[in-house]
Order: C-alpha cells, then sequence, then structure tokens
C-alpha cells in the first residue's frame, strides 16, 4: 500500500473482482475508519478500476465531499497500470483478471 494513504491500510481481495481497501485513522480524540470498494477489470489490454463507494460510518463519502467516483478511478487505474507494467515489464498485455477470496489473477501476453 502506498505510504501516502496514512492510517493503518487493510486490503480484503474479494470474489468477483472486488477489493476493498479499509483504513483507520486515529486523530487526537476520534478513530475513524474509512473503506473503499472497487471493482477491476480489463479494457483494451489494461487493468481499469471501478470505484463503487467509498464510506465512513455507514456514509458514502463521495456524495458527502462531492468527489467524482469515475476521475478517482481513472486515477487509480493510472497507478495500477504503471506498475503492472513494471512488474510484468515491456510488451505485455492483459488478458483478464480474476478474484478469490485470497489472491489476485492476471492473464497476460508478452507481444
Amino acid at each position: 500500500m502506498p505510504a501516502a494513504i496514512g492510517g493503518n491500510p487493510r486490503l480484503d481481495v474479494q470474489p468477483d473482482n472486488q477489493i476493498v481497501v479499509t483504513v483507520d485513522f486515529s486523530l487526537v480524540l476520534v478513530r475513524f475508519e474509512v473503506g473503499t470498494y472497487t471493482r477491476l477489470t480489463v479494457e483494451d489490454g489494461r487493468v481499469k478500476v471501478s470505484i463503487e463507494r467509498i464510506e465512513a460510518g455507514g456514509r458514502n463519502l463521495l456524495d458527502l465531499i462531492g468527489m467524482d467516483q469515475i476521475a478517482l478511478g481513472d486515477e487509480i487505474t493510472g497507478l495500477i497500470q504503471q506498475t503492472l507494467e513494471n512488474e510484468l515489464g515491456p510488451g505485455s498485455r492483459l488478458l483478464a483478471i480474476a478474484t478469490d477470496e485470497d489472491r489476485v489473477i492476471l492473464t497476460a501476453r508478452w507481444e
């Protein structure tokens, strides 16, 4: 997890291509938990992250603070895609992505 997230992040890989990142924040007098629910797909050989919701205390923070979930998903997509390109190497192209209770499973080919 990127250090910029702060707090105490936990990554939960779930079936059906869902990833949940939960971060606990402890401030001087308050502790709260923020959950980010995303879905992973592959489009044109690249990973695509769709933000389903970001919530704290049962409230959708995207609605509360007026964030654009598509733009946020695109930003996260860019970060993950760059990491995948660095890890998989030149000429890699994603064919599929899947998750189970424990793993993210990538299928790729190299051109």
